[in-house]
């Protein structure tokens, strides 16, 4: 018989199913948009890691540490640099080595959370796109809508109307 294996659920695994069960589409668009992403989940969760060392017991806690700290300073302008000297840790091992135990790079990791925390900052806390922006630590609104229509797909204010829509119609 076959073996069962455990995965670890990376951001992109669990943003692929907050996908799935969210989707809110109907009919046979619904069907294929969710057969897409299915087919997005099995490809994140069997791609073949790369071939080069995972990272030792003590650069893990450095990664974790970064992770910890772009959760707690979203509002922070990070760089991949800026991070890696906080732990100590080289660039190319911090970018490596958060790849690989994350699944994102740290780049990707920062704007998804800080997408993920400008809707909930809009939607749960009723913050203006204004005022969500720079609780991000945006000082230039362009850049704050062109990040959120990148990761969401629509402008602050679309996507506003969209959840109101969808509220309103369950």
């Amino acid at each position: 018989l076959g073996q069962i294996t455990q995965h670890t659920l990376t951001p992109i695994i669990k943003q692929r199913v907050y996908e799935i069960l969210h989707c809110s589409y109907e009919g046979s668009f619904k069907a294929l948009y969710i057969e897409a992403k299915v087919m997005e989940l099995l490809v994140a969760t069997f791609a073949k890691q790369t071939s080069k060392r995972l990272p030792n017991a003590s650069e893990t806690h450095k990664l974790q540490r970064i992770k910890a700290i772009i959760l707690a300073e979203l509002d922070q302008p990070h760089t991949v640099n800026s991070l890696a000297s906080r732990v100590h840790l080289s660039d190319n091992k911090a970018r490596q080595g958060f790849k690989q135990l994350f699944g994102v790079p740290i780049i990707t990791f920062l704007r998804q959370q800080r997408m993920e925390k400008a809707a909930w900052l809009l939607e749960v806390e009723g913050l203006t796109v204004t005022d969500t922006a720079v609780a991000l630590g945006y000082s230039n609104m362009s850049n704050f809508r062109v990040a959120f229509r990148n990761y969401f797909g629509c402008n602050p204010s679309h996507y506003l109307k969209l959840k109101i829509m969808m509220i309103t119609h369950d």
